[in-house]
């Protein structure tokens, strides 16, 4: 199956759910991260399920869960290191310029 389907969603689900815990919530950034990532991969074994379904795949149902979360470990790991530096950095960029506007 075409993974950039499943990806699709989890990717914005990603965004609505860092968004609405980071923002509107004011979580931490770690915990809006893993409340993302969490919601995401939901979002995506859902969405797997469902197409699985439609399509009239015989699979064990714990082949799915088992799929999404084991071959995302790496990607797990990479973004919870490279994100928050990244945040960091642009946070720090902007504060930085915006201090010195003459807006």
């Amino acid at each position: 199956m075409p993974m950039a389907a499943f990806m699709l969603f989890e990717l914005g689900i990603y965004g609505l759910v860092a968004g609405y815990l980071g923002h509107t919530r004011r979580f931490n950034l770690y915990i809006s991260l893993v409340g993302a990532m969490i919601a995401g991969r939901l979002a995506s074994l859902t969405i797997m399920k469902l197409a699985i379904g439609l399509l009239g795949i015989k699979l064990p149902p714990i082949f799915g869960t088992i799929a999404i979360f084991s071959v995302g470990v790496p990607g797990i790991l990479i973004q919870l290191i490279v994100v928050p530096i990244l945040i960091f950095t642009i946070r720090r960029y902007f504060d930085a310029n915006r201090t010195f506007s003459t807006n």
